[in-house]
């Protein structure tokens, strides 16, 4: 459930636009993977009352986002505005990555920051180091799709 869309939380039907809320989970718990919480509601599992009401669009943006680039508050702007049979734009979300890693690399405390040669400035964490590899697989995926559904 930690995951899930709100959607699928709730049962109702799904589409392309809940599989990129959980991918955004994701990102987000990774981007703030120091914290005891890094998703607003991983206190809340046994209260899905509250970890509804956290992933809906009532709940403040700067609660759930805390700690991630200012690109993240632009998907999830992004992935709120798309309805279940919305097309979503892969090129789109993966442009807004790449400018957040981008500005990344010039902070040391990021966990996505790299060093000139490409090497991680958190190499010496091994947890750090895995997420970066995830999220350039991510993005390499994100780029195959957009280049497939294009010919589509």
């Amino acid at each position: 459930d930690e995951w899930a869309s709100l959607s699928a939380e709730l049962g109702k039907d799904q589409g392309p636009v809940d599989d990129l809320w959980g991918w955004f989970y994701v990102m987000i718990e990774w981007m703030n993977c120091t914290s005891k919480s890094p998703l607003a509601w991983a206190a809340f599992d046994d209260r899905p009352e509250i970890r509804h009401l956290m992933k809906s669009n009532n709940f403040p943006s700067r609660l759930v986002l805390r700690g991630c680039p200012k690109e993240f508050f632009k998907i999830q702007a992004y992935l709120r505005s798309l309805g279940r049979c919305d097309s979503p734009n892969y090129f789109y979300l993966a442009t807004l990555l790449k400018n957040a890693k981008s500005k990344a690399d010039s902070n040391n405390d990021s966990p996505v920051a790299t060093n000139g040669d490409g090497t991680s400035k958190a190499a010496n964490d091994p947890k750090i180091e895995n997420r970066e590899n995830a999220m350039e697989k991510i993005v390499t995926r994100m780029n195959r799709e957009e280049v497939y559904f294009a010919r589509v």
